[in-house]
């Protein structure tokens, strides 16, 4: 995840992507500061698998739906904070996206039976 502040950062997030890309053979997933079309071009041109869009954002629906237009949803993983998000929004993220991210640990059962698509978690405790 790409926690950068500023352009500068950013592309040396980049840069590094692109040279651990070049020397594994391990699908790479990559998200943080994805707000344009153009961040998700640059991910996914760096080497990664998929790029992760942050669902929490506002107008984060738009851009997944035109980043599935341009790249396919093979492409595509959103991160999600909550339940709620993943309950009021399945039918665009299933349609849109092959991967969800959660960003804290959720009841697992509950998610199992809301989608079908792989899910990873993501926190600093698990």
């Amino acid at each position: 995840m790409d926690l950068s502040d500023d352009d500068a950062d950013h592309e040396e997030t980049l840069n590094i992507l692109r040279r651990i890309t070049r020397v594994i053979r391990i699908p790479v997933s990559t998200g943080g500061n994805v707000m344009r079309l153009e961040d998700v071009k640059k991910i996914l041109y760096a080497g990664a698998k998929r790029a992760i869009i942050n669902f929490s954002r506002q107008d984060s629906t738009k851009l997944l739906e035109a980043a599935e237009k341009r790249f396919g949803k093979e492409k595509l993983a959103v991160s999600l904070n909550d339940f709620d998000t993943l309950f009021k929004n399945c039918k665009d993220i299933e349609k849109c996206t092959s991967e969800i991210v959660f960003m804290h640990r959720l009841d697992i059962p509950s998610v199992m039976d809301m989608t079908d698509l792989p899910c990873t978690i993501l926190t600093d405790a698990m």
